[in-house]
């Protein structure tokens, strides 16, 4: 088994950890949010861009670390190899949520008729 293959940083299994490092960086955001309603904090630098940045690296690789029956890529990983895949998918979190958000949304979106064509 190659410990680098990079095709198994795109697989099911790095999707949905991703996903989930993305779904609990939400749920952390809205209920600090909710908690502390002060809208300097929440629009400082200090949440946006010292927090909120970094927030699904850390939270993914603290999801990895606890979670030992996740269905990782790799069989079996160590403890260092599930923090570090939790933190790699915490780093990819945005970019596929955005995608996976497209793909449903332009797989449930039924393509338009053209009028130009001739109906059968």
């Amino acid at each position: 088994m190659d410990m680098f293959d990079l095709s198994k940083l795109l697989s099911f299994e790095m999707v949905l950890l991703s996903l989930t490092a993305y779904a609990i960086t939400t749920v952390v955001r809205f209920i600090v949010e909710l908690v502390v309603r002060s809208k300097s904090f929440t629009e400082s630098t200090l949440w946006r861009t010292w927090i909120l940045h970094p927030a699904p690296i850390v939270l993914g690789a603290l999801f990895a670390s606890f979670a030992k029956q996740f269905p990782y890529p790799y069989a079996d990983p160590s403890l260092s190899t599930r923090i570090a895949l939790g933190a790699v998918a915490g780093l990819m979190s945005m970019v596929v949520y955005k995608a996976v958000k497209k793909l449903i949304r332009t797989a449930t979106i039924s393509p338009k008729k053209d009028e130009d064509s001739p109906s059968t």
